[in-house]
């Protein structure tokens, strides 16, 4: 499909007026602001809207309206009503939003959003000791490093095992970007946690702290493979928790996706997490 929206087009009577309105209503640009205009296109980042002066006067019921969206809608309302907006009424119960209606009386609405929760995103891999037997162990843990860094910089908090190989690589990513990382030790002494996580929470479980890693995860992505991965992905599997592997084992469960690119991986992952 080749097909996008352009501009959403607002038919008005009083092209200066509205042009100021939905200007700084949303934040817009006016392409010009020629007397003898008739139309004009305001511009933004991610939306244009456009005016068109029209004779007709405006309906009682629009065939169509704007929907904007805000995380602080009260604040919003008042800001409008300051630039002219008129309060309509508020939403049926079970609904969140107010109508209001611009300086020529076309009905829009001021919806209330809520930022998503923030992603938990797991992050398993071998520890030093097993990337003894794995080939290019410096390419495994700078994928691991990488894809800490991009998680933490997508507003995502790491969760790993807070030990060595890996788990100590993709800490340090996310340290390097400011991020969160939670690590969930095997052992009891909180002063084994890698320097670079944010939180350690000691368990003196050892591997069967692996699943509470599982469980405290929206999703998991798994670099290289080992024992403790894999049996790290299998309680994924089991918990439906979406799993992404990055230069992994061959797994015949379908629900792994297997990549190749960090990017490609923390997009896929967090995609399947919202």
């Amino acid at each position: 499909m080749n097909l996008r929206l352009g501009s959403t087009v607002i038919n008005c009577s009083d092209l200066e007026s509205m042009t100021a309105f939905w200007s700084e209503a949303l934040g817009l640009t006016p392409s010009s602001r020629l007397p003898e205009d008739d139309f004009r296109v305001l511009r933004g980042a991610r939306i244009n809207v456009s005016l068109q002066l029209a004779d007709t006067p405006v309906t009682a019921r629009d065939q169509m309206h704007l929907d904007l969206y805000t995380e602080d809608q009260p604040g919003e309302v008042r800001r409008l009503e300051e630039l002219g907006a008129r309060y309509v009424r508020d939403s049926e119960p079970g609904d969140d939003y107010v109508v209001m209606r611009d300086p020529e009386g076309n009905e829009f609405c001021v919806c209330a959003v809520f930022p998503r929760p923030v992603p938990y995103i797991a992050v398993v891999g071998p520890s030093e000791s097993s990337l003894e037997t794995i080939p290019e162990p410096e390419r495994l843990l700078k994928t691991a490093y990488d894809a800490g860094r991009l998680l933490a910089q997508r507003g995502a908090v790491v969760v790993c095992g807070g030990g060595s190989g890996v788990m100590a690589a993709v800490a340090d990513g996310v340290a390097s970007a400011g991020g969160t990382c939670l690590g969930i030790l095997a052992g009891a002494d909180r002063s084994q946690a890698h320097r670079s996580l944010t939180h350690a929470i000691p368990t003196g479980l050892g591997e069967l702290r692996n699943g509470l890693i599982v469980r405290s995860a929206d999703g998991m992505l798994a670099i290289g493979g080992s024992w403790g991965t894999l049996s790290e992905i299998a309680l994924a599997m089991r918990t439906n928790l979406p799993v992404v592997s990055l230069a992994g084992w061959a797994l015949p469960e379908p629900g792994v996706v297997h990549l190749e690119k960090v990017p490609d991986a923390v997009d896929e992952l967090l995609a399947r997490c919202s």
